[in-house]
């Protein structure tokens, strides 16, 4: 996402609220479909770009955006405890999606789960990921 801002003038509506849906300015795609195509690109050069830039110095770190096997793959041999965040289909302005992006990470194992019942808003998100982060 930092990437993308430093190539378009996305707000940080764009990337990370509302707007990612919307048509951007006088162009006929949305910031998400800039992020996943930019993504595309980034991997085609080095499919670890995103994952290498993680910084995994503290003792926890919350990475809410996994999204490929290299990338689960790269945190389980760091001993990473994963969580899938799963939402409800009405809140999910991605569910056409079929991107890889999207999809990839569907049948893989994580230590924990947050089922659609504690992700009905952020404030429950963020209680569900502060209950299992206590917990570590």
């Amino acid at each position: 996402k930092t990437l993308s801002k430093q190539v378009f003038p996305f707000s940080a509506e764009h990337l990370y609220g509302e707007m990612k849906e919307d048509k951007f300015n006088e162009y006929d795609w949305t910031p998400r479909d800039f992020m996943v195509l930019f993504g595309k690109f980034v991997r085609y050069f080095d499919e670890d770009y995103c994952i290498k830039k993680v910084d995994l110095s503290e003792s926890k770190v919350v990475i809410d955006d996994l999204r490929y096997k290299n990338e689960y793959a790269f945190l389980a041999n760091k001993d990473a405890v994963t969580i899938r965040i799963y939402r409800y289909k009405s809140h999910n302005p991605y569910k056409e999606c079929n991107d890889s992006s999207e999809t990839e990470l569907d049948n893989e194992k994580f230590d924990h789960e947050i089922l659609e019942q504690r992700n009905s808003n952020k404030k429950e998100l963020h209680k569900s990921v502060d209950r299992i982060m206590g917990n570590i």
